[in-house]
């Protein structure tokens, strides 16, 4: 089971760490990601949302999740965009195959 580490930093501020090992076994490498730019109360917050996802990924890093980034977007197009294009030119090649057909 994660954790929540909470440290104070030389501003005075508090940051938290969720802490746990890998596989939530005993031999389990440990594992850490810190929350510390937001206030105090921010940083004990998401602390506390990623604790809960990673529990609920069985004691793994969440699928998606960078470490020291969080959730990062792919910086290529979308996906829903690929499948977009792939669409119109599909319908590009229909409209040819039936303009050749039709003798258009």
């Amino acid at each position: 089971m994660a954790w929540i580490d909470k440290r104070r930093r030389s501003d005075g501020g508090v940051s938290a760490r969720v802490v746990w090992r890998l596989g939530g076994t005993r031999d389990g490498a440990y594992q850490a990601e810190t929350f510390s730019i937001g206030s105090d109360a921010q940083n004990l917050a998401r602390a506390d949302g990623f604790k809960k996802m990673v529990d609920a990924a069985g004691q793994r890093w969440p699928d998606g999740w960078v470490k020291g980034e969080g959730f990062v977007r792919a910086s290529g197009p979308s996906r829903s965009r690929l499948a977009q294009s792939v669409d119109e030119r599909r319908g590009r090649w229909w409209s040819r195959i039936v303009c050749l057909a039709l003798s258009c």
